[in-house]
């Protein structure tokens, strides 16, 4: 029941973000993430030099950590920028992160309690 409000959630979240433009969902389960699947999905988002990659940790119980988990590994497959929005240490109202995550070509969810994530959301 949580994995489909977490889908529903993400889903509406797009389509608010990007309310004209069509874009991908690329759901990764729980578990590993292999170099393949993730080479994968940054293909899938079609990156151009100057976009950029936003992850929302905010479902982990360490989300610091998390991120920089993912970000090593993005990092050794992709170049492009990898920015952190934990939303529970920043202002979710700030102009310029509302922006920024408009404007990111992939937006990676960490797993956990998505009701964590829904709550700072």
């Amino acid at each position: 029941m949580k994995k489909l409000f977490l889908l529903l959630a993400m889903a509406g979240f797009s389509i608010v973000v990007h309310a004209q433009n069509k874009g991908n969902l690329f759901i990764i389960g729980g578990g590993n993430r292999s170099d393949d699947l993730m080479k994968q999905m940054l293909n899938t988002s079609d990156l151009k030099a100057k976009d950029y990659i936003i992850v929302l940790p905010m479902a982990s119980e360490i989300p610091d950590s998390g991120y920089k988990t993912l970000s090593l590994q993005l990092k050794k497959l992709d170049q492009h920028p990898i920015r952190n929005f934990n939303f529970n240490k920043h202002d979710v109202n700030d102009k310029s992160w509302i922006d920024s995550l408009a404007g990111a070509k992939l937006i990676y969810i960490l797993g956990g309690d998505q009701s964590r994530f829904m709550k700072s959301f």
